[in-house]
């Protein structure tokens, strides 16, 4: 069961009512006045609203918050398993498509169903995911995505022993992962950002962090090695 590290400060909420809530967290980077990563370990049960997901004691949230962005992103794992990703966004934003600009309002959520209003227009429709392609059902059309991430998968293709590798330019913004640290498969090590996204990377398989090479704030290249990994034998 993964616990709060030493490290553990407290957030705080003012929410619109006025009520504040506290939250028990570890800072994993933070820049002040622009962006945070925050590490939570459950120690109870909690229900996600509208999502039928209830985080259990000893599970982890990675929260990515932004004061320039009308969106939080929170990554749920239950030891190096993805339980889900859930991304929380602003009731009013802006959609930028071929250089001109249309207010978007995501009105409800639940269950894969959207309501929202796009350039004034009420749309409703399904989502559903099956890998990396997304099928969208709306107006009595069915509209297949593919969802393209070049870093989604980086690492999976890395020698068994050796160093991860960035797979494109960018900055490191969080470094989970230590030196001398054994890891499970599927363990976020680092996280990147790259083109106004962030993205884990994750172990290949269950082995041991020998050496981080790189520290919150630091920009990478292209095939920059990230870390030095060893697998379990």
């Amino acid at each position: 069961m993964a616990r709060q590290t030493s490290r553990a400060t407290i957030e705080r909420k003012t929410r619109l009512d006025g009520s504040v809530s506290e939250y028990r967290c570890e800072a994993l980077s933070l820049e002040v006045g622009r962006h945070a990563v925050l590490r939570y370990v459950m120690d109870s049960d909690w229900v996600i609203a509208d999502t039928g997901i209830v985080l259990r004691p000893g599970q982890i949230t990675i929260a990515h918050y932004w004061i320039d962005r009308p969106y939080n992103v929170y990554h749920w794992l239950d030891g190096s398993r993805t339980i889900a990703y859930y991304c929380n966004v602003a009731t009013d934003t802006t959609l930028d498509a071929n250089g001109k600009p249309h207010p978007l309002a995501l009105v409800a959520q639940h269950d894969g169903r959207y309501a929202i209003r796009l350039d004034g227009q009420a749309i409703a429709g399904t989502v559903r995911r099956d890998g990396e392609t997304l099928h969208v059902f709306t107006g009595g059309l069915h509209h297949v995505l593919d969802w393209h991430d070049p870093l989604a998968h980086a690492g999976e293709h890395e020698t068994a022993d050796g160093r991860l590798t960035a797979p494109m330019p960018g900055k490191v913004v969080a470094v989970i992962a230590s030196s001398g640290q054994l890891v499970k498969k599927g363990e976020p090590l680092v996280i990147m950002e790259a083109m106004k996204m962030e993205h884990t990377i994750a172990a290949p398989s269950d082995g041991l962090v020998e050496e981080v090479l790189y520290q919150v704030g630091d920009q990478v290249a292209d095939g920059a090695p990230l870390l030095a990994f060893k697998a379990a034998a």
